[in-house]
């Protein structure tokens, strides 16, 4: 009885959780199902996209690494190929948040 209860009680918070990450998608895109790039999205997303340098040179070059360096290894190995598909970023994001406070 007692496995049922907490089986029944994790679809329960699964499908909060799945309906929370709905509704945070549905504020981000309350405007429309588009993503328009703002300056740094530009900088950041578009070029190191387009650098043909290697990852690790260009980041000692630029300096990547000296500040928020996890933050940028992200930038260029998952938002970076991410550019043209901004909306499953949104989504990542979106269930990113979702997690932390199934997690809390």
């Amino acid at each position: 009885m007692m496995i049922q209860r907490a089986d029944s009680n994790r679809k329960t918070l699964l499908a909060l959780l799945v309906v929370l990450a709905g509704l945070l998608v549905l504020r981000y895109c309350a405007f429309g199902l588009s993503y328009y790039p703002q300056l740094d999205d530009y900088i950041q997303y578009c070029n190191y996209r387009q650098s043909t340098e290697p990852f690790w040179e260009m980041a000692l070059r630029v300096g990547l690494l000296a500040s928020r360096p996890l933050a940028n290894i992200a930038d260029y190995f998952i938002w970076s190929p991410l550019f043209d598909h901004m909306l499953v970023g949104v989504a990542l994001v979106c269930v990113l948040y979702v997690a932390c406070v199934g997690m809390m």
